[in-house]
């Protein structure tokens, strides 16, 4: 018996190899396996994978290749067909590889060192990664997480979990508290529409949760102004645990905590996750109002099964949570929402011919009970389909619609083309793209009191996007990318003040917006340098209005980032990051304004002599102390000093 189990252990730990050739025999080097957006080998010049043990089903991806997806073949041999790389332009951080996805052509990958780098920062830091996105963390311990891309609404990005969306009906962002480091990365998607046609007007933002076969991590830090937290990441039996605890620290002398457990995992034929959070703090104010002693608590629990049966996967979503908010000063206040919301669908994809068709179709439930607006609820239907051919070009087209009853249908659609030169040295694209997002429940049914009003009379907004792309690679060691957009939103849903100041949702009849993504990233042997530059422009569209041709109040017309890493393979490395962000103006007339302001970040770490672990880091954020202002009457966050130990068993 002893011997039986022996045998299977040391079964079980080998790691499983494999060989990838093209059609004619010959071994093909730097094939990207990976399993759920998690990079686990490149193959080398024979052609050769090891798999980390446990590893059963993968993903192998190689420029100029159709990607292939299927089953650890134990010894065996895996043949790619040529092709040419779709349109999707992507910018992967600090060299990273990508994974394909059809339908966007603008992207930026993240992987575990740089959700480390957010977990320390928060998501303001996300603009030293990726071009086209503006963020701000405001209010307190329990902060407001605004997350803007290319100039949109926050409520107009879509946030999802492994393809499991997690957007609040209630107010259109994330409806759980997450923590960056549970995720082992994290894919931002920019352009209009979404991946499934619905959510996401100007893009979309998916965490990657772990893969079994990452190592074992855990860590602990602790800065001055008070702030800490314990994290410890495993693995399991096909799976995954990550859970993390903080003590949050806002402006303000703000404080709070909060928790996060991701379950994650993965079989032969079916993959689930469960995400669990729990967070409260105290809130803060903006400086022209009355101080308040705000408390905000937020719980929630999103869980999502695939099951693959065939040729179809079918899927499957619950998603549960709690918000409150609760004062005495100046006025008592007590207000509690839930949501509730289940979604159900099946995905296909077929191969004819030269064409890859793929449909797929699903039911959406969203339901409301909040002290201010009541019960609400929402269904809706959801259809798409898409071709892609490959060829010595590239074409991509897809097609959505959404239904809810009682309102108007919307339809969604795209076209992409791109095409390689010089074994894909350079590679131009192009898209055309139309989205589209109904009004959330706050927008359309929140209750009229002395400061604001819903508008059930809301019509759900529709954009068309264009775009052009082009990448060149250096050597396997530099990139380049630039980007330029223009689109036009109709029926776009802004707050604003009307009578008697009052603010209330509107649909502006017509905006218009224009802008340039350029990000570069130079990778040597010890140094990885990287900087992106954002011009954007939106502008009131509707030559009936008195604000006609007006920047729209509070979108920056320039953000930029610069990052530079030093790791000399000696167990010394340092980083300093920078990100700034333009004038933003708070008004059309643009006679009242925010500065401009830089942030400067910097950190060192090392490991003992002779010891492969911890890592210990210190790091410092904003290292000026620069004083600036996140919206406004909201202060950014001064100088944090921070430092922590990160033991891996890498």
């Amino acid at each position: 018996m002893q011997v039986g189990i022996a045998l299977f252990l040391d079964i079980f730990l080998i790691a499983t190899s494999m060989t990838v050739v093209d059609p004619s025999g010959s071994p093909l080097g730097g094939v990207i396996a990976s399993h759920d957006d998690v990079i686990l080998c490149v193959s080398d010049e024979n052609g050769k994978l090891e798999f980390p043990p446990g590893t059963r089903e993968v993903t192998l991806e190689l420029r100029g290749y159709f990607t292939w997806n299927g089953m650890v073949k134990p010894e065996g041999t895996v043949v790619l067909k040529p092709s040419t790389p779709l349109a999707d332009i992507v910018i992967t951080v600090f060299g990273n590889r990508n994974a394909q996805e059809s339908g966007f052509i603008s992207k930026t990958i993240l992987r575990r060192k740089n959700m480390r780098r957010l977990g320390v920062s928060g998501l303001g830091a996300l603009q030293e990664f990726s071009p086209g996105v503006f963020v701000r963390e405001y209010g307190g311990a329990m902060p407001v997480v605004s997350l803007s891309l290319r100039g949109g609404d926050p409520a107009h990005t879509g946030y999802t979990v492994q393809g499991h969306d997690i957007t609040s009906a209630m107010d259109g962002t994330p409806g759980v508290n997450m923590d960056p480091l549970v995720f082992s990365g994290m894919r931002i998607s920019r352009g209009c529409g979404s991946p499934d046609g619905v959510r996401g007007l100007t893009g979309t933002v998916d965490f990657i949760p772990g893969h079994p076969s990452d190592p074992p991590e855990f860590s602990a830090s602790a800065a001055d102004d008070g702030s800490g937290w314990l994290f410890a990441g495993i693995s399991l039996e096909n799976g995954r645990l990550a859970a993390s605890l903080r003590r949050n620290r806002g402006t303000g002398e703000t404080g709070g905590y909060s928790a996060t457990l991701l379950i994650n995992g993965s079989g032969s034929l079916a993959s689930y996750g469960l995400l669990c959070s729990a967070a409260g703090g105290e809130t803060q104010g903006p400086s022209w109002s009355v101080p308040s002693d705000g408390y905000r608590k937020r719980l929630s629990l999103d869980a999502w099964y695939r099951a693959i049966m065939g040729g179809l996967v079918i899927h499957s979503g619950l998603k549960t949570g709690r918000h409150q908010y609760a004062c005495t000063v100046p006025i008592p206040v007590d207000d509690t929402h839930d949501e509730v919301g289940f979604d159900l669908g099946v995905r296909g994809k077929k191969d004819v011919g030269v064409l890859d068709f793929e449909f797929g179709t699903a039911i959406d439930v969203d339901g409301i009970r909040s002290t201010a607006i009541g019960s609400r609820s929402r269904l809706e239907g959801n259809f798409s389909t898409g071709a892609e051919y490959s060829g010595f070009f590239s074409l991509a087209a897809s097609a959505s619609a959404n239904s809810v009853p009682g309102t108007k249908n919307m339809l969604g659609a795209g076209l992409s083309a791109g095409i390689p030169f010089s074994d894909s040295i350079l590679v131009i694209g192009t898209r055309v793209s139309r989205g589209f997002r109904r009004p959330t429940m706050n927008d359309l049914y929140w209750p009229e009191d002395a400061f604001a009003a819903g508008n059930p009379d809301l019509r759900p907004e529709s954009s068309s996007e264009y775009e052009a792309t082009v990448s060149v690679r250096l050597f396997d060691t530099a990139r380049l990318y630039t980007s330029g957009f223009v689109g036009w939103t109709s029926d776009l849903i802004r707050w604003e003040p009307g009578e008697g100041g009052k603010w209330t949702p509107k649909n502006v009849a017509r905006v218009f917006k224009r802008g340039l993504e350029m990000e570069g990233v130079l990778k040597t042997y010890v140094l990885d340098v990287s900087a992106n530059l954002t011009l954007m422009e939106v502008l009131d569209d509707h030559r009936e209005s008195l604000n006609y041709g007006k920047s729209l109040p509070y979108v920056p017309g320039l953000t930029w980032s610069a990052r530079a890493e030093y790791g000399s393979g000696g167990g010394f490395q340092s980083w300093t990051g920078m990100r700034g962000t333009g004038v933003r103006f708070t008004n059309y007339s643009q006679t009242s304004w925010l500065p401009a302001y830089s942030v400067i970040s910097a950190g060192v770490g090392f490991k003992l002599p002779l010891l492969r672990n911890p890592l210990l880091e210190c790091s410092v954020d904003n290292l000026l102390d620069e004083q600036y202002l996140e919206t406004s009457g909201f202060e950014g966050k001064g100088r944090v000093l921070r430092i922590s130990a990160t033991w891996s068993g890498r």
